[in-house]
């Protein structure tokens, strides 16, 4: 079996660890652990996992939701146990010094060499996969500079999320890794895979082939002041014919009606327009900058959009024996809110995977509304 995955939905952090961790040793060959905890477990979730795997990798984050095999759940521990049927190793390392304009990974990365004896730019991108989750802080988190770095320094592909909570409550969320907890910052494993591997993303938009150039930002990142010269909220009054009063008091599903993005290699990357502030400026998740290559995108239905795209990927790979997906919190909850969360999730029931519902998304670039699956055959 190359993975073994389990799920409890008890309260306290201990039980729920004791729970999951029963579950999983029925295998005697893992190498690692991966797990997503309701932020709502407290802070000795980290230590109580690794300690039950001593001497085994485990790391992983907080969530809002996590998802075991289609299946959504609130304040629930899932894991899952790569065996060594399907990786070879495993080094994950904690980036703690991460704050904007003073990013800094080098030893970090170094560790990782050292542990594997290459240079990073060396690794084998048919052999290494790399997976990233950082906490989500923007005035503290660099999280497009970390995700930049370290595509700068490897072909090796990287995928991730920025982890979650409950309530949107930030200050609960942490990411988890060697026993410990981390806040306002990153976690990067390294993984030597023995199967095949491979990522995919869907995303539920339409491309309108209208151009948004995003002439103006502000101070905090993900800013934008102004959109073709005229003041953010002015810009989406003339595209939904109301003045900039009754744009500002959108609620945010109907502001994510609409949404900018970027094409490469003609697959959309998705920004999440968050919210109109009172100064009609626009908050989006994650930052950008002025781009001549921002353009506008409408939402499609989430269900038959995401069946459709699901099964394009099973046709292309025909094997998947696991996959771990980056669920953005967005469609989570749009699925919810039209009572189709079991209709959503069952898509992919069929196949092992284990997920949770992020703030943000990663590869190649940080994106939003996207769900990244990273999936092995």
């Amino acid at each position: 079996m190359k993975t073994i995955n389990a799920r409890s939905t008890k309260k306290d952090t201990k039980d729920a660890v004791s729970e999951v961790s029963a579950a999983l040793k029925s295998a005697n060959n893992i190498k690692a652990v991966i797990f997503f905890a309701c932020s709502e477990y407290d802070n000795s979730v980290s230590a109580l996992m690794q300690a039950e795997f001593p001497d085994i990798t485990v790391f992983g984050c907080t969530s809002t939701s996590e998802i075991l095999n289609g299946e959504y759940a609130t304040h629930s521990l899932v894991a899952t146990a790569l065996t060594d049927e399907l990786i070879d190793d495993v080094k994950v390392v904690a980036l703690t010094n991460v704050e904007i304009g003073k990013l800094d990974i080098d030893d970090e990365i170094a560790e990782l060499e050292e542990y594997y004896g290459t240079a990073f730019r060396n690794l084998d991108k048919e052999k290494y996969v790399g997976v990233v989750i950082c906490c989500y802080n923007l005035k503290k988190i660099d999280e497009v500079g970390i995700y930049d770095e370290i595509g700068d320094r490897t072909s090796c592909l990287f995928a991730g999320a920025t982890a979650s909570s409950v309530g949107f409550d930030f200050d609960k969320i942490r990411v988890f890794a060697n026993g410990q907890e981390y806040k306002d910052a990153a976690i990067c494993a390294l993984i030597k895979c023995k199967a095949p591997f491979a990522f995919e993303k869907m995303q539920a938009v339409e491309r309108l082939n209208i151009p948004v150039p995003i002439t103006k930002m502000g101070s905090t990142p993900g800013n934008v002041i102004e959109i073709d010269g005229i003041n953010a909220a002015d810009y989406f009054g003339k595209i939904y014919g109301l003045p900039r009063e009754e744009i500002i008091k959108m609620d945010i599903n109907i502001v994510m009606e609409y949404s900018m993005g970027i094409m490469i290699n003609d697959e959309p990357y998705m920004h999440a327009t968050e919210t109109f502030l009172p100064d009609g400026s626009l908050q989006l998740n994650p930052p950008t900058w002025p781009s001549g290559k921002t353009e506008l995108f409408i939402a499609k239905d989430l269900i038959s959009t995401t069946k459709e795209q699901m099964a394009k990927i099973i046709e292309k790979h025909k094997s998947i024996s696991f996959m771990i997906t980056f669920d953005c919190a967005y469609r989570y909850m749009d699925a919810e809110a039209n009572n189709k969360l079991d209709e959503y999730g069952g898509i992919w029931k069929d196949i092992p995977m284990m997920g949770l519902c992020t703030y943000g998304e990663y590869f190649i670039c940080k994106v939003s509304q996207t769900t990244g699956i990273l999936l092995f055959e």
